[in-house]
């Protein structure tokens, strides 16, 4: 990556030379700003950078929701009704961890060829490749580090959407509406395709 005279880096790339600083940079630019990073960011360039982004951001996240589950801390909805956090043991708790860690790099690649369909339905002319999706689903994976899940991750979880709007409408040139088109209506096909799925599948077995 190349910087200017300020030592500034020229591109909003995740920066793997340097990539504690490089770590910094983006998430407060992810978080502050969405749409001066997105358009900053090339829509090509290699999916190393930000897969590995991804990947360091959703690891933090999760062994911080680890940390604090082990330590029995209730969540945001635990404190506003009153009721114990559920019991689960460390052995569980690093059990699902580590599983989660495993299937995030599929999930990502999931994930983006999902939101890609919508954006062919919806992107026309603006589509400018799968490559572009999936740094927007990358880089929206700074909002993870917003709350740990166990006091504000739903949250941190619905500002991340917000980020892939963006994110999408940026990097492919689309409209806000369509952007948002994009990311929820393949989600909602499927989700009615497994839910039929599932009424047949119970049905036959009556």
């Amino acid at each position: 990556m190349q910087y200017t005279e300020a030592n500034r880096p020229l591109s909003n790339d995740y920066d793997l030379k340097d990539p504690l600083r490089s770590f910094g940079r983006v998430t407060a630019s992810v978080l502050r700003s969405p749409s001066a990073f997105f358009q900053g960011l090339p829509r090509q360039g290699g999916y190393v950078a930000p897969v590995a982004y991804f990947l360091i951001a959703y690891l933090i996240s999760e062994v911080m929701s680890t940390l604090v589950g082990l330590l029995g801390l209730p969540g945001l909805m635990e404190l506003i009704s009153g009721e114990a956090p559920a019991a689960s043991g460390p052995a569980e708790r690093l059990l699902t961890l580590g599983i989660t860690v495993l299937l995030a790099a599929p999930g990502l690649f999931l994930a983006a060829g999902i939101a890609h369909v919508g954006v062919r339905l919806f992107g026309g002319d603006t589509n400018r490749g799968y490559e572009a999706t999936l740094r927007a689903i990358s880089y929206s994976s700074a909002a993870y580090l917003l709350g740990w899940k166990a006091y504000i991750g739903w949250l941190a979880y619905l500002y991340g959407i917000v980020i892939e709007i963006i994110g999408l409408r940026e990097l492919h040139g689309m409209s806000t509406g369509s952007a948002i088109a994009a990311l929820i209506v393949p989600g909602l096909i499927i989700g009615v395709v497994f839910a039929c799925i599932g009424i047949t599948l119970f049905a036959t077995f009556l």
